[in-house]
């Protein structure tokens, strides 16, 4: 893994990771950056992750952003569309 950034919003948590063009995360890998994130936050019940360059980039600036002051509930329509996005069978 090359770098991660993370969004949590209430209960949820999306994942970006840069696997350096990996197509896949495996589900090892899956439960393992699942279990880490749940670690840091006992109110964290779903964790959503994509290895998508896009999806990286946006989590990664959702990230920024809320660091630089712009309240969470501003992205709230963008968190929805990407998990969406990384479960589009409503898994």
């Amino acid at each position: 893994m090359n770098d991660a950034t993370v969004v949590t919003m209430d209960e949820i948590a999306l994942v970006g990771v840069d696997f350096n063009g990996e197509d896949k995360i495996s589900d090892d890998m899956k439960k393992d950056i699942e279990s880490k994130i749940k670690e840091k936050s006992d109110k964290i019940s779903k964790v959503y992750i994509s290895n998508e360059p896009d999806m990286y980039d946006r989590i990664n600036t959702i990230s920024n952003d809320v660091r630089n002051g712009n309240p969470i509930d501003d992205f709230s329509d963008d968190i929805s569309e990407m998990i969406e996005n990384i479960t589009p069978n409503g898994k």
